[in-house]
């Protein structure tokens, strides 16, 4: 995943960025020797989350931004959805 900080970060600025890093991109390691080694990477998924809070974005939101549903068990055996 990559962040974006709370004050700039809105879900199309997110699917913007992330989509940025997915596809295939090439590195290339410069050795002090002068000998270059050209590494392929293929980044097939990423998600952009608020900075600091990539722990609890993934369990209040799902892969498409929408607010995901938890049920908690309570006093004398009643759920409630939160």
């Amino acid at each position: 995943s990559v962040a974006l900080p709370m004050q700039l970060i809105t879900q199309e600025i997110a699917a913007e960025n992330a989509k940025r890093y997915m596809g295939n991109h090439k590195v290339v390691f410069h050795y002090p020797n002068g000998r270059d080694v050209t590494i392929n990477i293929s980044i097939e998924y990423c998600k952009c989350l608020p900075e600091g809070a990539s722990g609890t974005w993934g369990i209040v939101y799902d892969e498409e931004g929408n607010v995901v549903k938890h049920k908690i068990e309570c006093e004398q055996n009643q759920v409630s959805e939160i």
